[in-house]
């Protein structure tokens, strides 16, 4: 298979539980790119999150591409032009702001380079900054302070609680918003039809790709789109177990190199 665009997740795929791109792998995104196979990084996480490390893995020539938002925000990281966006109405954001309130669990929401949220010492909530290297903002009100269109809300809270949540907002909320967790203690809360694989539909429109030349990796449900989108779809062995079940291979874990392992086993077996 000729693959011309390898796409990856970032946390729990593309680096480690130490948050860190190994060597190994390092090395392999480098010998990909040098032999013309284009870069994305796709992700849960705002811009601001994911470009640092798109600059610092060398992501700068028109045809790599940020993925934020899980797709509610596309980037042409050699050009910077932002090539898709989709935002929640104020309405929508609200909603999913009341269920979760309800059940006594946290929002947060995405203005600039800031979270906001009306918990800032919430674990979870410092998670999320500590994560994407943003300064949270304390609001009395989330009602009152969401007078913008974000891209995404992010309900915040222990897995069990979440769990419930989740079922709830697919239950209320699913026919209009896309929802799904990130990991246990992220619940994703986007516009309809915004996804990780929706993203990928967009980037083939805009250039001559074809989906028979995208290998996707992934570890959360939020990457069952895009696994399901690629011609090679990859899951880590840490992946949910559903996504392990309709990946076309499944690799080492993120703490074994399972990115490098995979990209050298399709892309540089048999070559000197």
């Amino acid at each position: 298979m000729n693959f011309r665009l390898l796409v990856f997740d970032i946390d729990g795929t593309l680096t480690n539980d130490a948050k860190e791109v190994t060597e190994r792998t390092r090395r392999a995104l480098s010998r990909a790119h040098e032999d013309g196979i284009d870069l994305a990084l796709a992700s849960g996480r705002p811009v601001c999150g994911v470009m640092p490390l798109a600059r610092e893995l060398g992501l700068d020539r028109d045809g790599d591409y940020v993925i934020a938002f899980n797709g509610g925000q596309i980037y042409d990281v050699g050009t910077g032009r932002l090539i898709f966006e989709r935002t929640l109405t104020i309405g929508e954001a609200l909603q999913a702001y009341e269920l979760a309130k309800y059940r006594g669990l946290t929002t947060v929401s995405y203005k600039g380079d800031c979270l906001i949220t009306e918990d800032t010492d919430n674990e979870y909530v410092r998670l999320e900054s500590h994560i994407n290297h943003m300064d949270m903002i304390r609001v009395q009100s989330f009602r009152e302070a969401l007078d913008f269109r974000p891209v995404k809300c992010l309900v915040v809270g222990e897995p069990e609680s979440l769990l419930e949540c989740e079922k709830a907002a697919q239950k209320e909320l699913g026919a209009g918003l896309s929802i799904y967790r990130s990991a246990p203690y992220f619940l994703e809360i986007m516009p309809k039809g915004i996804d990780k694989g929706n993203a990928l539909s967009k980037i083939i429109g805009s250039t001559g790709l074809i989906r028979r030349e995208i290998m996707a990796f992934g570890d959360g449900m939020n990457d069952l789109s895009m696994i399901r989108f690629a011609e090679l779809g990859i899951a880590m062995e840490n992946a949910e177990p559903k996504l392990k079940q309709e990946a076309d291979y499944v690799t080492l874990s993120n703490n074994e190199d399972g990115v490098a392992d995979a990209i050298e086993r399709f892309i540089f077996r048999g070559r000197t």
